[in-house]
Protein backbone atom coordinates (compact mmCIF):
# COMPACT_ATOMS: atom_id res chain seq x y z
CA UNK A 1 0.00 0.00 0.00
CA UNK A 2 1.44 3.22 -1.09
CA UNK A 3 1.98 5.97 2.17
CA UNK A 4 0.04 9.38 2.76
CA UNK A 5 1.35 12.04 0.93
CA UNK A 6 1.13 14.69 3.99
CA UNK A 7 2.04 17.73 2.31
CA UNK A 8 1.34 19.40 -1.38
CA UNK A 9 4.57 18.84 -3.44
CA UNK A 10 5.11 22.10 -4.52
CA UNK A 11 4.09 24.37 -1.87
CA UNK A 12 4.32 23.40 2.20
CA UNK A 13 3.86 25.71 4.80
CA UNK A 14 6.79 25.11 7.18
CA UNK A 15 6.99 28.32 9.00
CA UNK A 16 4.32 29.49 11.94
CA UNK A 17 5.13 31.37 15.08
CA UNK A 18 9.28 31.36 15.03
CA UNK A 19 9.17 33.18 18.99
CA UNK A 20 6.42 33.31 21.17
CA UNK A 21 6.41 34.95 24.77
CA UNK A 22 6.50 32.19 27.51
CA UNK A 23 8.07 31.09 31.40
CA UNK A 24 10.54 29.26 29.65
CA UNK A 25 11.70 31.67 27.40
CA UNK A 26 12.79 34.49 29.73
CA UNK A 27 14.74 32.20 32.19
CA UNK A 28 16.14 30.62 29.25
CA UNK A 29 19.22 32.81 29.10
CA UNK A 30 20.40 35.61 31.74
CA UNK A 31 22.86 38.81 30.86
CA UNK A 32 24.46 40.57 33.43
CA UNK A 33 26.27 43.72 33.00
CA UNK A 34 27.27 46.63 34.15
CA UNK A 35 28.63 49.99 32.31
CA UNK A 36 29.43 53.57 32.51
CA UNK A 37 28.30 56.47 30.92
CA UNK A 38 29.58 60.01 30.31
CA UNK A 39 29.06 62.99 27.96
CA UNK A 40 30.42 66.35 28.35
CA UNK A 41 29.45 69.37 26.30
CA UNK A 42 30.77 72.88 26.21
CA UNK A 43 29.56 74.98 23.78
CA UNK A 44 28.28 78.69 22.46
CA UNK A 45 24.91 79.02 20.71
CA UNK A 46 24.83 82.29 18.83
CA UNK A 47 21.76 81.62 16.41
CA UNK A 48 19.48 78.81 16.04
CA UNK A 49 16.05 78.09 13.76
CA UNK A 50 13.17 79.03 16.03
CA UNK A 51 10.61 78.51 13.32
CA UNK A 52 9.38 74.96 14.56
CA UNK A 53 10.53 75.27 17.88
CA UNK A 54 7.57 76.70 21.13
CA UNK A 55 8.13 78.70 23.54
CA UNK A 56 8.90 76.02 26.42
CA UNK A 57 11.04 73.75 24.91
CA UNK A 58 13.14 77.30 23.73
CA UNK A 59 13.36 78.21 27.23
CA UNK A 60 14.59 74.82 28.29
CA UNK A 61 17.30 75.19 25.38
CA UNK A 62 17.91 78.84 26.47
CA UNK A 63 19.01 77.48 30.08
CA UNK A 64 21.68 74.53 28.40
CA UNK A 65 22.89 75.90 25.58
CA UNK A 66 25.97 77.23 27.33
CA UNK A 67 27.13 74.69 28.90
CA UNK A 68 26.32 70.89 29.83
CA UNK A 69 28.44 68.27 31.86
CA UNK A 70 26.88 65.21 32.79
CA UNK A 71 28.29 61.69 34.13
CA UNK A 72 25.91 58.77 34.90
CA UNK A 73 26.67 55.32 36.50
CA UNK A 74 24.63 52.70 35.25
CA UNK A 75 24.02 49.00 35.80
CA UNK A 76 22.19 46.34 33.04
CA UNK A 77 20.27 43.18 33.49
CA UNK A 78 18.79 41.80 30.98
CA UNK A 79 16.87 38.86 31.59
CA UNK A 80 16.57 36.51 27.83
CA UNK A 81 15.27 38.50 25.29
CA UNK A 82 12.82 40.38 26.62
CA UNK A 83 13.15 41.67 29.82
CA UNK A 84 15.75 44.64 30.89
CA UNK A 85 16.78 46.70 33.98
CA UNK A 86 19.11 49.89 33.91
CA UNK A 87 19.75 51.94 36.51
CA UNK A 88 21.46 55.13 36.46
CA UNK A 89 22.44 57.57 38.63
CA UNK A 90 19.68 59.41 37.23
CA UNK A 91 16.84 57.19 36.59
CA UNK A 92 15.53 53.81 36.83
CA UNK A 93 14.05 52.34 33.96
CA UNK A 94 12.58 48.88 32.91
CA UNK A 95 12.17 47.64 29.68
CA UNK A 96 10.19 45.09 27.80
CA UNK A 97 10.51 43.61 24.38
CA UNK A 98 8.85 40.72 22.61
CA UNK A 99 8.15 39.65 18.61
CA UNK A 100 6.46 37.08 17.30
CA UNK A 101 6.97 36.16 13.29
CA UNK A 102 5.02 33.99 11.34
CA UNK A 103 6.60 32.70 8.04
CA UNK A 104 5.55 30.88 4.83
CA UNK A 105 7.82 29.56 1.72
CA UNK A 106 8.12 27.55 -1.16
CA UNK A 107 9.29 23.81 -0.70
CA UNK A 108 11.67 24.10 -4.13
CA UNK A 109 14.47 26.72 -3.69
CA UNK A 110 12.32 28.70 -0.87
CA UNK A 111 11.41 31.17 -4.44
CA UNK A 112 8.80 32.36 -2.36
CA UNK A 113 8.36 33.47 0.91
CA UNK A 114 6.52 35.94 2.92
CA UNK A 115 7.01 36.52 6.92
CA UNK A 116 4.38 38.35 9.06
CA UNK A 117 6.23 40.13 12.01
CA UNK A 118 4.85 41.94 15.17
CA UNK A 119 7.35 44.25 18.12
CA UNK A 120 6.56 45.48 21.00
CA UNK A 121 8.86 47.48 23.12
CA UNK A 122 7.58 49.09 26.73
CA UNK A 123 10.02 51.38 28.66
CA UNK A 124 9.04 52.80 31.87
CA UNK A 125 11.63 55.65 33.15
CA UNK A 126 11.28 56.09 37.10
CA UNK A 127 12.94 58.92 39.69
CA UNK A 128 14.08 60.86 36.89
CA UNK A 129 15.41 64.42 37.60
CA UNK A 130 13.91 65.97 34.65
CA UNK A 131 10.60 64.59 34.28
CA UNK A 132 9.79 66.85 31.45
CA UNK A 133 12.47 65.11 28.92
CA UNK A 134 11.55 61.64 29.87
CA UNK A 135 8.50 59.36 29.98
CA UNK A 136 6.99 56.46 29.71
CA UNK A 137 6.38 54.48 26.17
CA UNK A 138 5.31 52.27 24.07
CA UNK A 139 6.26 51.46 20.82
CA UNK A 140 4.19 48.81 18.69
CA UNK A 141 5.44 47.79 15.35
CA UNK A 142 4.15 45.48 12.46
CA UNK A 143 5.98 44.50 9.39
CA UNK A 144 4.66 42.43 6.20
CA UNK A 145 7.00 40.95 3.56
CA UNK A 146 6.36 39.08 0.42
CA UNK A 147 9.46 38.06 -2.25
CA UNK A 148 9.42 35.82 -4.99
CA UNK A 149 12.52 34.96 -6.85
CA UNK A 150 12.81 33.52 -10.83
CA UNK A 151 16.43 33.23 -12.23
CA UNK A 152 18.38 36.02 -11.13
CA UNK A 153 15.85 38.45 -10.15
CA UNK A 154 13.74 38.89 -7.09
CA UNK A 155 10.79 40.93 -6.66
CA UNK A 156 10.34 42.07 -2.87
CA UNK A 157 6.98 43.94 -1.62
CA UNK A 158 7.06 45.22 1.97
CA UNK A 159 4.92 46.98 4.14
CA UNK A 160 5.81 48.28 7.94
CA UNK A 161 4.09 50.29 10.40
CA UNK A 162 4.92 51.76 13.88
CA UNK A 163 3.03 53.42 16.38
CA UNK A 164 4.43 55.18 19.92
CA UNK A 165 2.59 56.17 22.73
CA UNK A 166 3.22 58.34 25.25
CA UNK A 167 0.80 57.76 28.54
CA UNK A 168 2.51 61.14 29.90
CA UNK A 169 3.32 63.33 26.66
CA UNK A 170 5.59 66.47 26.40
CA UNK A 171 7.04 68.47 24.55
CA UNK A 172 9.70 66.58 23.48
CA UNK A 173 7.46 62.81 23.72
CA UNK A 174 4.40 62.76 21.58
CA UNK A 175 2.20 60.21 19.93
CA UNK A 176 2.89 59.26 16.48
CA UNK A 177 2.07 56.68 13.42
CA UNK A 178 4.37 55.78 10.63
CA UNK A 179 3.80 54.21 7.91
CA UNK A 180 5.61 53.32 4.81
CA UNK A 181 5.56 50.72 1.91
CA UNK A 182 8.02 49.88 -0.66
CA UNK A 183 8.26 47.56 -4.17
CA UNK A 184 11.83 46.11 -4.93
CA UNK A 185 13.22 44.60 -8.15
CA UNK A 186 16.84 43.33 -8.28
CA UNK A 187 18.58 41.65 -10.82
CA UNK A 188 22.03 40.16 -10.04
CA UNK A 189 24.29 37.54 -11.07
CA UNK A 190 26.84 38.35 -8.23
CA UNK A 191 28.15 40.47 -5.47
CA UNK A 192 29.39 43.33 -7.82
CA UNK A 193 27.15 43.17 -10.65
CA UNK A 194 23.40 44.14 -9.95
CA UNK A 195 20.72 46.27 -10.52
CA UNK A 196 18.17 47.27 -7.85
CA UNK A 197 14.92 49.69 -8.13
CA UNK A 198 12.86 50.40 -5.28
CA UNK A 199 9.81 52.81 -5.04
CA UNK A 200 8.37 54.03 -1.66
CA UNK A 201 5.80 55.76 -0.16
CA UNK A 202 5.68 56.88 3.75
CA UNK A 203 3.50 58.86 5.99
CA UNK A 204 4.22 60.25 9.37
CA UNK A 205 1.27 61.32 11.61
CA UNK A 206 1.69 63.54 15.00
CA UNK A 207 -2.07 63.97 16.07
CA UNK A 208 -0.90 66.94 18.70
CA UNK A 209 0.95 68.98 15.61
CA UNK A 210 0.67 69.00 11.68
CA UNK A 211 4.15 70.84 11.99
CA UNK A 212 5.80 67.23 12.39
CA UNK A 213 3.88 65.29 10.09
CA UNK A 214 4.26 64.57 6.40
CA UNK A 215 3.65 62.49 3.22
CA UNK A 216 6.57 61.24 1.27
CA UNK A 217 7.25 59.76 -2.07
CA UNK A 218 10.83 58.42 -3.11
CA UNK A 219 12.74 56.72 -5.37
CA UNK A 220 16.14 54.30 -5.40
CA UNK A 221 18.55 52.57 -7.83
CA UNK A 222 21.41 51.02 -7.19
CA UNK A 223 23.74 49.68 -9.67
CA UNK A 224 27.28 47.46 -8.81
CA UNK A 225 29.86 46.96 -11.27
CA UNK A 226 33.63 46.32 -12.12
CA UNK A 227 36.03 47.94 -14.13
CA UNK A 228 39.92 46.07 -14.17
CA UNK A 229 40.48 45.32 -10.31
CA UNK A 230 38.36 47.55 -8.91
CA UNK A 231 34.73 47.16 -7.67
CA UNK A 232 31.99 49.94 -7.63
CA UNK A 233 28.56 50.37 -6.15
CA UNK A 234 26.31 53.17 -7.29
CA UNK A 235 23.32 54.72 -5.23
CA UNK A 236 20.55 56.95 -7.12
CA UNK A 237 18.14 58.44 -4.26
CA UNK A 238 15.54 60.74 -4.70
CA UNK A 239 12.59 62.04 -2.41
CA UNK A 240 9.66 64.68 -1.83
CA UNK A 241 8.32 65.92 1.01
CA UNK A 242 5.43 67.36 2.41
CA UNK A 243 4.34 68.93 5.89
CA UNK A 244 0.49 68.92 6.67
CA UNK A 245 1.31 72.82 7.78
CA UNK A 246 0.84 76.29 6.43
CA UNK A 247 4.56 76.75 6.35
CA UNK A 248 4.95 76.06 2.96
CA UNK A 249 8.97 76.84 3.01
CA UNK A 250 9.67 73.65 4.40
CA UNK A 251 8.79 71.34 2.07
CA UNK A 252 11.38 69.93 0.09
CA UNK A 253 12.48 67.75 -2.66
CA UNK A 254 15.91 65.89 -1.99
CA UNK A 255 18.52 64.08 -4.62
CA UNK A 256 21.34 61.93 -3.50
CA UNK A 257 23.92 60.48 -5.99
CA UNK A 258 27.05 58.13 -3.82
CA UNK A 259 29.79 56.65 -5.72
CA UNK A 260 31.91 53.90 -3.47
CA UNK A 261 34.81 51.87 -4.94
CA UNK A 262 37.39 49.35 -3.60
CA UNK A 263 40.12 47.20 -5.27
CA UNK A 264 39.88 43.41 -5.25
CA UNK A 265 42.80 42.63 -2.49
CA UNK A 266 40.96 42.20 1.48
CA UNK A 267 41.75 44.00 2.53
CA UNK A 268 40.98 46.92 0.26
CA UNK A 269 43.93 48.67 -0.47
CA UNK A 270 42.06 51.37 -2.19
CA UNK A 271 38.61 52.51 -1.40
CA UNK A 272 36.67 55.55 -1.04
CA UNK A 273 33.48 57.55 -1.39
CA UNK A 274 32.15 60.67 -3.90
CA UNK A 275 28.74 62.08 -2.64
CA UNK A 276 26.64 64.49 -3.80
CA UNK A 277 23.20 65.77 -2.42
CA UNK A 278 21.21 68.58 -2.90
CA UNK A 279 17.93 70.28 -1.20
CA UNK A 280 15.16 71.86 -3.13
CA UNK A 281 12.70 74.33 -1.05
CA UNK A 282 9.73 74.66 -3.51
CA UNK A 283 8.72 78.13 -1.39
CA UNK A 284 12.46 79.03 0.49
CA UNK A 285 12.65 81.76 3.03
CA UNK A 286 15.38 82.77 5.67
CA UNK A 287 16.70 80.46 7.54
CA UNK A 288 15.88 77.37 5.23
CA UNK A 289 17.61 77.65 1.83
CA UNK A 290 18.56 75.24 -1.08
CA UNK A 291 21.80 73.53 -1.06
CA UNK A 292 24.34 71.55 -2.49
CA UNK A 293 26.78 69.38 -0.69
CA UNK A 294 29.80 67.55 -2.16
CA UNK A 295 31.94 65.50 -0.40
CA UNK A 296 35.26 63.34 -1.63
CA UNK A 297 36.83 60.50 0.56
CA UNK A 298 39.50 58.51 -0.79
CA UNK A 299 41.34 55.92 1.24
CA UNK A 300 44.76 54.34 1.16
CA UNK A 301 45.20 51.30 3.60
CA UNK A 302 48.21 49.58 4.48
CA UNK A 303 47.33 45.95 5.62
CA UNK A 304 49.35 43.77 8.16
CA UNK A 305 49.01 40.67 7.68
CA UNK A 306 45.16 39.86 8.00
CA UNK A 307 44.01 41.48 11.38
CA UNK A 308 45.41 45.41 11.08
CA UNK A 309 44.64 47.52 8.55
CA UNK A 310 46.36 51.01 9.41
CA UNK A 311 44.81 53.93 6.78
CA UNK A 312 45.31 57.48 5.27
CA UNK A 313 41.67 59.39 4.40
CA UNK A 314 42.35 62.85 2.72
CA UNK A 315 38.84 64.35 1.63
CA UNK A 316 37.51 67.65 1.02
CA UNK A 317 33.24 68.73 1.51
CA UNK A 318 31.91 71.98 0.32
CA UNK A 319 28.26 73.32 0.39
CA UNK A 320 26.69 75.26 -1.88
CA UNK A 321 23.51 78.11 -1.11
CA UNK A 322 22.09 80.79 -1.85
CA UNK A 323 23.88 83.82 0.16
CA UNK A 324 21.04 85.91 0.40
CA UNK A 325 18.98 83.34 2.45
CA UNK A 326 21.79 81.77 4.43
CA UNK A 327 25.56 82.31 5.42
CA UNK A 328 26.42 78.54 5.57
CA UNK A 329 28.38 78.32 2.57
CA UNK A 330 31.59 76.30 3.56
CA UNK A 331 34.76 74.64 2.06
CA UNK A 332 36.48 72.33 4.45
CA UNK A 333 39.08 69.93 3.70
CA UNK A 334 40.21 66.61 6.48
CA UNK A 335 42.51 63.92 6.97
CA UNK A 336 42.07 61.23 9.12
CA UNK A 337 44.63 58.84 10.18
CA UNK A 338 43.50 55.62 11.49
CA UNK A 339 43.18 51.68 11.98
CA UNK A 340 41.19 48.79 11.90
CA UNK A 341 42.03 45.63 13.58
CA UNK A 342 40.06 41.94 13.08
CA UNK A 343 40.85 38.81 14.57
CA UNK A 344 39.30 35.38 14.73
CA UNK A 345 39.12 35.15 18.85
CA UNK A 346 36.57 37.38 19.03
CA UNK A 347 37.67 40.84 19.47
CA UNK A 348 37.34 43.84 16.87
CA UNK A 349 38.96 47.21 17.40
CA UNK A 350 38.46 50.78 14.70
CA UNK A 351 40.32 53.98 16.39
CA UNK A 352 40.95 57.29 14.21
CA UNK A 353 42.08 61.03 14.79
CA UNK A 354 40.96 63.77 12.35
CA UNK A 355 41.87 67.03 11.59
CA UNK A 356 39.79 69.70 9.12
CA UNK A 357 39.59 73.28 8.91
CA UNK A 358 36.28 75.08 7.55
CA UNK A 359 36.29 77.92 5.14
CA UNK A 360 32.91 79.95 5.42
CA UNK A 361 32.49 82.17 2.32
CA UNK A 362 30.63 84.86 4.14
CA UNK A 363 32.76 86.48 6.54
CA UNK A 364 32.66 88.33 9.83
CA UNK A 365 29.08 87.02 10.36
CA UNK A 366 27.81 86.66 13.77
CA UNK A 367 27.99 83.60 15.66
CA UNK A 368 29.47 82.36 12.18
CA UNK A 369 33.33 81.75 11.93
CA UNK A 370 36.35 79.72 10.73
CA UNK A 371 36.93 77.22 12.68
CA UNK A 372 39.74 73.96 13.01
CA UNK A 373 38.35 70.53 13.95
CA UNK A 374 40.55 67.45 15.66
CA UNK A 375 38.29 64.12 16.71
CA UNK A 376 39.17 61.30 17.92
CA UNK A 377 37.63 58.11 18.01
CA UNK A 378 37.82 54.75 19.66
CA UNK A 379 35.72 51.57 18.77
CA UNK A 380 36.56 48.02 20.98
CA UNK A 381 34.78 44.87 21.45
CA UNK A 382 35.37 41.59 22.47
CA UNK A 383 35.64 38.13 24.32
CA UNK A 384 37.42 38.47 27.59
CA UNK A 385 36.32 34.84 28.76
CA UNK A 386 33.47 32.38 26.94
CA UNK A 387 30.62 34.32 28.68
CA UNK A 388 32.30 37.57 29.86
CA UNK A 389 32.45 40.48 27.14
CA UNK A 390 33.47 44.28 27.25
CA UNK A 391 33.03 46.90 24.74
CA UNK A 392 34.23 50.75 24.97
CA UNK A 393 33.36 53.81 23.07
CA UNK A 394 35.00 56.99 22.73
CA UNK A 395 34.34 60.00 21.05
CA UNK A 396 36.56 63.39 21.21
CA UNK A 397 35.77 66.54 19.53
CA UNK A 398 37.44 69.86 19.73
CA UNK A 399 36.33 73.08 17.84
CA UNK A 400 39.01 75.94 18.08
CA UNK A 401 37.05 79.19 16.44
CA UNK A 402 38.62 82.95 16.17
CA UNK A 403 37.10 83.89 19.31
CA UNK A 404 37.26 81.64 22.32
CA UNK A 405 33.69 81.87 23.45
CA UNK A 406 32.57 80.51 19.88
CA UNK A 407 34.74 77.03 20.83
CA UNK A 408 33.29 73.88 21.30
CA UNK A 409 34.23 70.85 23.24
CA UNK A 410 32.33 67.23 23.29
CA UNK A 411 33.13 64.05 24.52
CA UNK A 412 31.34 60.92 24.94
CA UNK A 413 32.46 58.23 26.92
CA UNK A 414 30.78 53.88 27.66
CA UNK A 415 32.30 51.12 28.34
CA UNK A 416 30.48 48.16 29.63
CA UNK A 417 30.72 44.66 30.87
CA UNK A 418 28.69 41.67 30.28
CA UNK A 419 28.01 37.89 31.55
CA UNK A 420 26.34 35.54 30.05
CA UNK A 421 24.92 32.87 32.17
Amino acid sequence: MRGLRLAPRRLVIWGSLLTALTAADLCAQVWIGTGFDGMSQQYYLATTDTTLTTPDSLAILRQTATELNEGRLSVRTRVGNHLSWDQTTALTSISWQHRTALAVASDRGRKTRGTLEYRLNWKSPHDSDEPGLLSNFAVHEAQAVGEHKFGNDALRVEGHGEWVHYPDPGELAYDYSHYRGSVRLYHGSDLYHYREWRLALARRDVPDSGRVSYREAAGHFNLGFTIGDFAFDAAFQGADRRYDTDLAHIDFAVGRVRLDWRDSGFPAHWSGTVEAEGYNYFHPESPVSDFTRVSVRPRRAFPIGASWSPFVEPGLETVFADMKLTDENYLEPHLVLGSDYFSLDGWWASGDVGVSYRDYRAKDQEGLTDYWRFGVNLLVDGRLSRNLTWNLLLAQDWEWHGSSSDDINVTLFTTGLSYKI
